[in-house]
């Protein structure tokens, strides 16, 4: 994967530039404060209404693996778009490993980094040596990461921040 190196400028920018990236493989600051203020405007989900805000803008489509069926139902409800898929799948290393790289990962960015905090990454690519290659739209910047830690920065997501993981592709 292909794109400028961008630093997030917002608390709330991890998804917008990591979408952005993924699709267009470059941001901009007035894109990334654009998506994420559309985000803020709802009382479901933040992460959904972006990515509905933004499949709608730029004509992409996208499939979402949701964690939890209970938080999908109330997805598939107040959320309808032909240009994102719901799919319900346990967020584990099986299915991170069987996806397609690349794609963008909800995760619990604590793991020494900073406090436990909701945080979107891209997962460029699974490494020989078990790691994962992420881009971490925080910093600007890439590196690997264990897969043992990744699965943990997922289920402390889940278990310990309780919000439920996701995991977007591109279709």
């Amino acid at each position: 994967m292909n794109f400028k190196p961008y630093k997030q400028n917002t608390l709330e920018g991890c998804l917008p530039v990591c979408l952005l990236l993924l699709t267009k493989g470059e941001a901009t600051e007035k894109e990334e404060l654009e998506l994420a203020v559309e985000g803020i405007k709802t009382k479901i989900s933040y992460a959904l209404k972006v990515l509905n805000t933004f499949s709608e803008e730029y004509n992409n489509k996208f499939e979402v693996y949701v964690d939890n069926n209970y938080f999908l139902k109330d997805l598939e409800k107040n959320f309808v778009n032909k240009n994102i898929q719901l799919i319900s799948k346990t967020i584990d290393s099986s299915l991170m490993n069987s996806v397609a790289t690349p794609y963008i990962l909800y995760i619990d960015a604590q793991e020494g980094i900073y406090p436990h905090a909701p945080h979107f990454i891209i997962v460029e690519s699974i490494n020989n040596d078990n790691t994962y290659k992420i881009f971490d739209p925080w910093f600007g910047e890439s590196r690997n990461v264990e897969n043992i830690v990744l699965q943990k920065m997922v289920s402390q997501l889940r278990d310990y921040l309780l919000f439920c993981p996701l995991l977007i592709t591109t279709k």
